[in-house]
């Protein structure tokens, strides 16, 4: 407000306003451009007057028109632009790195696990398709009447059985199967073997006369000899079969339903974060980011991720070779692109009804 001699008192809003042009005018400098000499006057004697005065009505509306030309000039930087990239970039980066780093070691860490599961899984199968095979043959050999064959099958028959429980425990997570581990020990009690570190043990050159009397039969329904050994063997087998492949059963569902849930939501997030992340560098190179960039950022990464979520809903696998996880990292990365498809498909929709 103007006193008797016409001088006016600076606001706080016209100081503030005073030292963004400085800003400016010194980022300008710093970039090569040249404004007019008119304008950088202005600002001068601006920032001397608020210092030693004096400061009336001409020379406020002088000021203003000036900042405004300035402004114009280098937009869309701006003062508030300028203050809030710099203080924010080395801090900033080194949090970004960080979670970045956390994000990728936790995508990575996820596939390992799953290709770890994946490997057993197909281990399970193979040894189990093994083990049937020998287990064929050692009924064949018993059916036969000849028990020292299918005494020695069975030494083969207990490498397969304990390759396949250690398969089996080794991606029983019982937290998601809900399965208990089947301990070898437990195995080995309700075996008529020897046991070696919890597993039974074969001893070479165990044959049907080797079998203790209270488990000896010598014979079947047909008079043949058999192996009593082998027998005892199958029903363990059995047994050890019917847990691994119920743990492969339940693995394996949940893994299926982890590849079209988690791993798309995963990288649908990482997909986001890469954009935001290359958005920010770009902001942060131009002097333009802003708390409201920041703001913005984070509403991003949730519509990303919701979009790489749901956006494998409405593609056709046979059409595309993209797969889920791949689909959800570019719906992340491009959420924009994916919400214009979104209205294109709603419009079709609606004027299809009509």
């Amino acid at each position: 407000m103007p006193d008797g001699s016409g001088t006016l008192a600076l606001s706080p809003q016209i100081t503030a306003s005073v030292n963004e042009a400085s800003q400016l005018v010194a980022y300008a400098s710093r970039i090569g451009l040249e404004l007019e000499k008119g304008d950088l006057d202005t600002v001068v004697a601006a920032t001397a007057a608020m210092q030693n005065g004096p400061w009336d009505v001409d020379s406020e509306v002088r000021f203003m028109s000036s900042y405004a030309r300035i402004a114009k000039a280098l937009s869309p930087v701006t003062a508030t632009s300028l203050a809030y990239s710099e203080a924010r970039s080395v801090p900033h980066n080194r949090r970004y790195l960080a979670l970045s780093l956390i994000i990728v070691l936790a995508i990575t860490a996820f596939q390992f696990i799953g290709k770890y599961v994946i490997a057993h899984v197909s281990d399970i199968d193979r040894i189990v398709s093994d083990a049937t095979g020998l287990s064929e043959k050692i009924r064949e050999a018993n059916a036969a009447g000849r028990p020292g064959d299918a005494d020695n099958i069975v030494i083969s028959m207990i490498a397969k059985d304990h390759f396949l429980l250690q398969n089996a425990n080794n991606i029983n997570f019982e937290q998601f199967t809900r399965l208990p581990k089947l301990d070898p020990v437990d195995v080995c009690s309700k075996s008529m073997f020897t046991c070696t570190d919890g597993f039974p043990d074969y001893p070479t050159g165990l044959h049907v006369d080797d079998v203790t009397p209270a488990q000896k039969d010598g014979s079947n329904a047909s008079g043949k000899q058999e192996s009593n050994v082998a027998k005892a063997m199958l029903l363990q087998h059995k047994r050890i079969v019917e847990y691994a492949e119920a743990v492969q059963l339940r693995i394996a569902d949940f893994v299926s339903s982890g590849s079209f849930t988690i791993l798309p939501v995963m990288f649908a997030f990482l997909g986001s974060w890469c954009y935001v992340v290359r958005n920010r560098m770009e902001k942060i190179k131009e002097n333009t980011y802003t708390r409201e960039s920041s703001i913005r950022n984070r509403w991003r990464l949730i519509l990303g991720t919701s979009l790489g979520l749901v956006g494998g809903l409405f593609v056709d696998a046979g059409q595309t070779s993209l797969s889920p996880v791949a689909f959800a990292f570019l719906a992340g990365y491009g959420a924009e692109g994916m919400l214009v498809a979104f209205d294109g498909l709603v419009s079709t929709v609606l004027n299809r009804k009509a």
